[in-house]
C-alpha cells in the first residue's frame, strides 16, 4: 500500500473527507508552485473548513426546511421604509434564540416576510435549536392542540405529521 493511499485513508478515518479527495491535486500544486508545508497546511486546512462551514450550513438549512434560501443582503430595504434593516441586522445576530423568544413577521403578501425569516435562519443555523421556517397554513394541519403548549408539555400533532415542542425557537413569516 502506498503512502499516499494511506495517508488518504487516514484522512477520511478523520472526517478530512474534502482534503482526502483533493489530496493528490493539493501536492501537484504545491510541487509546482513550490510551496513551503505552511503555506500548504494553511490552504488545505482552509479549504476543509470552508467545505465543512458549507456542508453545515447547507444541513441546517435542510433540516429547517426552508422553502428557499435567501440572505439580508439579497433583500431590498429601499421597498420598505417601514423596516429598519439596523434592527434586522440585530435579529440576525440571533440573540432571540439565546432568550428563548420568538420572531413574528406581520403584514400583507409579498412584502418580504418569508424572505426575512429564512434570512435569520440561513444567517447562522448553528444557532437554531429547530429552526423551521413556518406559515399559518401549514401550521393550521400540523400545529398541536394550543392547550398542550400552554400547559409547557409536549403535544402531539393530529396524525403522523410531526411532534412540536413549544420551547424550540421559530420563525414565523406571517
Amino acid at each position: 500500500m502506498s503512502s499516499a493511499t494511506t495517508l488518504e485513508e487516514s484522512l477520511k478515518r478523520l472526517k478530512l473527507v474534502t482534503l482526502a479527495e483533493r489530496l493528490d491535486g493539493w501536492l501537484e500544486t504545491a510541487a509546482k508552485q513550490e510551496w513551503g508545508y505552511g503555506e500548504f497546511l494553511e490552504k488545505i486546512v482552509a479549504e476543509e473548513l470552508s467545505s465543512k462551514t458549507s456542508k453545515r450550513t447547507d444541513m441546517g438549512v435542510r433540516m429547517a426546511r426552508f422553502p428557499f434560501v435567501k440572505t439580508l443582503e439579497g433583500f431590498d430595504f429601499e421597498s420598505q421604509p417601514s423596516l429598519d434593516p439596523k434592527r434586522i441586522r440585530e435579529l440576525a445576530a440571533c440573540r432571540w434564540v439565546a432568550n428563548g423568544d420568538n420572531v413574528v413577521f406581520l403584514g400583507p403578501p409579498g412584502v418580504g416576510k418569508t424572505h426575512l425569516a429564512v434570512a435569520l435562519g440561513v444567517s447562522d443555523p448553528r444557532r437554531l435549536s429547530d429552526p423551521l421556517c413556518r406559515s399559518p397554513v401549514l401550521d393550521r394541519l400540523v400545529d398541536p392542540v394550543p392547550s398542550g403548549r400552554a400547559s409547557g408539555r409536549k403535544a402531539q400533532a393530529v396524525g403522523p405529521v410531526q411532534t412540536l415542542d413549544h420551547r424550540r425557537n421559530r420563525l414565523y413569516p406571517d
